[in-house]
């Protein structure tokens, strides 16, 4: 009896081996292989995991670009859309909003952009929420979500975010200051916790702080070194007796009176701070950020980044052109991932000190002597 030869259409070939382990490797129920179901885990619905556990890093010299808005409300009829809409025409990663007006702390997706808002959970008697004409929110693109470690809303002034890189992770910094007409108490508690909010990535890790700090900046500032470029633009009060009252605040030692103007400046001496946008030679209408009721037009939102990686942003631009039924204007961030310049000096060589062979034989006999009478006690 002879064996019957197998037929060719019956015999495994390179296609069926080749399918038999791509099955065994895909899981077809769950559909984890997908782009779809990545999506879903890393976009949509994205777990809070460990650094070294995330799968998703922006690389070295990655170019990423942010934005800056003081809506003065949100609440308004596709007002959200319009933004997503303007971050995809000049591609930007993320968005920092602030006086969004939201009234509770809340996430959504919106074309695949991630929206998260930081509000002060407040209530009235009858139950429902208080409205403190607060907010803090952050939009992060399609492409930044599945690199973000952890959005943190603390509340209606305050939001932070950090983002997995393939060095030290950047930590993203929203805040909104209370303007100079609310309670010295509430001004100075908002800043104490920003800068102990700072406290912990200063020297550690790269951070980029961000928002509208109701402040402009003050004329000490130029004379601090590394605080301020060659382009620094000088404050602008609507009168002399404003002018005179900040200069006299900058001279007072009563910290309750002093003015947002103080305390960021402050905050920029305390922490070794910057302003990258003073590096940048800039026309008035790409610095200056809100529009005042008198026509005037000044700075008060602003990016600010530690002294030693100010070369990591690029080029910081209002846009008054862009249109959101806002006094304030689109500010746009260009930033490069890297990390700050290291001093590589060569040091020189140690000094190491040669004993001639009588001071080795007195070290030799002196340890004998001290290493005998601890034995023998």
């Amino acid at each position: 009896h002879t064996s019957r030869a197998t037929p060719n259409h019956l015999r495994p070939n390179s296609y069926t081996k080749g399918r038999a382990a791509w099955l065994s490797e895909h899981d077809m129920q769950q559909k984890t292989h997908t782009r779809a179901h990545w999506f879903k885990t890393h976009v949509l619905h994205p777990p809070k995991q460990r650094r070294n556990l995330h799968d998703t890093q922006l690389p070295h010299g990655r170019l990423i670009r942010g934005g800056l808005w003081n809506t003065t409300g949100l609440l308004e009829a596709a007002k959200i859309h319009n933004i997503i809409h303007i971050m995809k025409q000049r591609k930007l990663d993320w968005m920092v909003l602030t006086e969004t007006h939201i009234k509770q702390p809340d996430q959504y997706t919106i074309d695949g952009y991630t929206v998260t808002h930081s509000a002060d959970v407040d209530y009235k008697m009858d139950g429902k929420p208080k409205q403190n004409f607060t907010g803090v929110s952050l939009i992060t693109s399609p492409a930044l979500t599945p690199c973000v470690i952890d959005i943190t809303p603390h509340h209606g002034r305050l939001l932070t975010c950090t983002i997995n890189t393939v060095e030290a992770p950047l930590h993203i910094i929203a805040a909104y200051a209370p303007h100079n007409g609310r309670p010295s108490k509430e001004r100075e508690a908002f800043w104490d916790e920003l800068s102990n909010t700072i406290r912990p990535h200063r020297g550690r890790s790269p951070y980029i702080l961000m928002g509208d700090f109701n402040a402009q900046l003050l004329d000490e500032l130029e004379a601090e070194d590394g605080a301020t470029g060659p382009h620094f633009a000088p404050a602008v009060y609507m009168d002399d007796e404003e002018a005179e009252y900040n200069k006299a605040l900058a001279s007072s030692a009563d910290a309750a009176a002093h003015s947002n103007h103080i305390h960021l400046w402050s905050l920029t001496m305390d922490h070794h701070l910057c302003f990258p946008q003073t590096w940048m030679q800039k026309s008035a209408q790409q610095i200056n950020t809100h529009c005042r009721p008198n026509g005037d037009v000044v700075q008060l939102d602003h990016v600010i980044t530690p002294q030693q990686l100010k070369n990591m942003v690029t080029d910081i631009t209002a846009h008054p052109k862009e249109a959101l039924n806002s006094n304030h204007y689109l500010v746009t961030i260009k930033a490069v991932l890297r990390t700050a310049r290291v001093n590589t000096a060569l040091k020189l060589p140690r000094k190491r000190r040669r004993l001639n062979p009588q001071q080795k034989q007195q070290y030799n006999q002196h340890f004998s002597t001290h290493l005998q009478k601890h034995q023998a006690n």
